[in-house]
């Protein structure tokens, strides 16, 4: 009986989900945005906008949230001066696995959701971007 719940044990605890919590430094892509990242940042490109994590990005159990700086872009220069200027922003997700990530990008002081999106690691990002 002692073999048997030894076994199942063993078993119980191998099926358990892996935890990852350290990103590939590099280039991260997926439809309409692609994600660089070294150690100290990130940056990423969207369609007309980009965002910038400008501090390491810590995981706790695979997932992450970290303050971001979403900036608009558009092809015309439009007078609005506040167009253009940094919007504080959140960044969540997690890793799915080393070489994909998804996450959510929460924009303005209401962190209303732009999109969630899955990455994958060393794929080029296909972004579209304003005329």
């Amino acid at each position: 009986m002692r073999v048997i719940s030894f076994i199942l044990m063993v078993l119980l605890f191998s099926c358990e989900k892996e935890t990852f919590n350290k990103i590939q430094v590099g280039n991260w892509g997926t439809e309409h945005a692609s994600l660089t990242v070294n150690q100290l940042s990130w940056y990423f490109e969207f369609d007309c906008a980009n965002v910038t994590v400008q501090e390491p990005v810590t995981f706790s159990d695979g997932k992450f949230e970290t303050d971001a700086l979403y900036y608009r872009e558009s092809g015309v220069q439009l007078d609005d001066p506040d167009f253009y200027k940094a919007i504080p922003s959140k960044v969540s997700g997690s890793l799915l696995s080393n070489d994909k990530l998804e996450l959510t990008m929460l924009v303005g002081p209401d962190l209303e959701n732009y999109g969630t999106y899955t990455f994958v690691y060393d794929q080029e990002g296909n972004v579209y971007k304003c005329p």
